[in-house]
C-alpha cells in the first residue's frame, strides 16, 4: 500500500483467536505521520494503540478494538 508516496507492507504478525494485531513493517524513520497513516488504512475499524516491535523502528504493532480482516 502506499501512503504519501512512501510504500508500506502490512501482515498479520501471527494468527491469533482475536486477531485484533497486525504488524506494519517498513514504515518511515519519520514518526510525525504514524498515526494519521494508521487512522487512514484502518478504517472502519478503530486502533486502541501501537507499539515498536521488538525496539525495530521500521515495524510497528498496531491493536484495534475489535477482530479485523477475514
Amino acid at each position: 500500500m502506499t501512503f504519501q508516496s512512501l510504500t508500506f507492507t502490512s501482515r498479520l504478525l501471527q494468527r491469533t483467536i482475536d486477531r485484533r494485531h497486525v504488524c506494519l513493517s517498513n514504515m518511515p524513520l519519520k514518526r510525525d505521520h504514524i498515526d494519521l497513516y494508521i487512522d487512514t488504512i484502518s478504517k472502519p475499524y478503530k486502533k486502541l494503540n501501537y507499539e515498536f516491535y521488538q525496539n525495530d523502528l521500521q515495524m510497528i504493532v498496531v491493536e484495534y478494538n475489535e477482530d479485523i480482516g477475514k
